[in-house]
């Protein structure tokens, strides 16, 4: 899968790329945590949604358990992709900006107030950009 590429790059071996897409998904995890914390603990931002007829409170693990599923996922499209296509990192890119661009309805209608979908919007683009610059950059080709 790597053969192609120079023993030194940073890339070049699989356990490094595992590494790399780890480090990725922690980073963002730690990014939503402090965007979380800014927002609802600093800001006083109550980062409330609706969930049916009832109200829900985001909370701090749900945060990290939305950015572990969104990492997971998406490792796993690039695991997939590099198995199936020649050019892997074009796609995964286009499916990943899409699905980002898809998420933003979720708090544009779910948050309760225009701060609550100011914070959340902000979240999902932070999560997503570090996730999709993270990430992209370890997709090679088959």
């Amino acid at each position: 899968m790597l053969a192609e590429l120079h023993p030194c790059h940073p890339y070049a071996t699989p356990m490094r790329v595992r590494a790399a897409r780890l480090i990725t998904i922690g980073a963002a995890v730690v990014v939503a945590l402090v965007a979380w914390f800014v927002a609802g603990e600093r800001a006083g931002i109550a980062l409330d949604v609706r969930s049916g007829d009832a109200t829900q409170h985001v909370g701090p693990i749900a945060v990290v358990l939305a950015t572990l599923l969104g990492g997971i996922v998406a490792w796993a499209l690039a695991a997939l992709l590099e198995r199936v296509t020649s050019r892997p990192r074009m796609l995964w890119t286009a499916v990943m900006v899409a699905a980002l661009l898809l998420s933003i309805a979720g708090p544009l209608s779910l948050g309760i107030g225009g701060a609550t979908q100011g914070a959340l919007f902000a979240m999902h683009q932070l999560v997503g950009g570090t996730l999709i610059a993270g990430m992209g950059p370890t997709i090679r080709r088959r």
